[in-house]
């Protein structure tokens, strides 16, 4: 399976009412960011992805990094406050003794790609995300440094309701993707 599938899939999975729905018995499993032990809940993590800005500003263009002080100037848009991303953002933001200028909160990410593409604003993203945005729509991405923002990755189970044998598969098949993709990145790197 490609990268751009397994973005895919983890785009697909990835959303936070669906551990509800696996304390519940309903799912067998899903791929959240985050991974903050909740109980009922069990999580492995997976990996962690950088995230960036996503910006549709022709002086951003240029650029492959941006700190985090000079994204406080700019105009974005961003999930609601309780969503995993936007935590991991306000939480940077307050470490630096800043705060996000939010000119709305998107949770739609066609609507994002849209305004972003539209110069509403700029958004910050982890990289699958950021990357697939820019493939489809005129924007540019840029690594937020100084510092580095992290989102963890995780999958995420039910602490008490045991997989089914289909579920057992797909697990193992997902964490021997995950293995894949964390050599194929080391070896890049080296």
């Amino acid at each position: 399976m490609n990268p751009e599938r397994i973005k895919a899939l983890i785009d697909l999975m990835a959303a936070s009412d669906l551990s509800e729905l696996i304390m519940n018995g309903r799912m067998d499993m899903a791929v959240l960011y985050g991974g903050r032990e909740v109980h009922g809940l069990s999580f492995v993590p997976l990996m962690r992805e950088q995230l960036y800005l996503v910006s549709a500003d022709p002086e951003l263009h240029a650029r492959d990094e941006i700190s985090l002080a000079e994204v406080a100037g700019l105009d974005l848009l961003l999930p609601r406050t309780y969503n995993t991303m936007r935590r991991l953002v306000d939480e940077a933001f307050l470490k630096l003794g800043l705060s996000a200028r939010v000119i709305a909160e998107v949770e739609s990410s066609t609507t994002l790609a849209a305004a972003v593409s539209e110069h509403f604003g700029s958004s910050i993203l982890p990289e699958s995300a950021a990357r697939a945005l820019v493939a489809v729509h005129d924007a540019h991405l840029c690594r937020i440094t100084q510092p580095d923002i992290e989102a963890p990755l995780a999958l995420c189970l039910s602490g008490h309701l045991p997989l089914s044998v289909p579920a057992q598969a797909v697990k193992a098949i997902l964490l021997e993707l995950i293995a894949d993709m964390r050599g194929n990145l080391v070896s890049a790197q080296s």
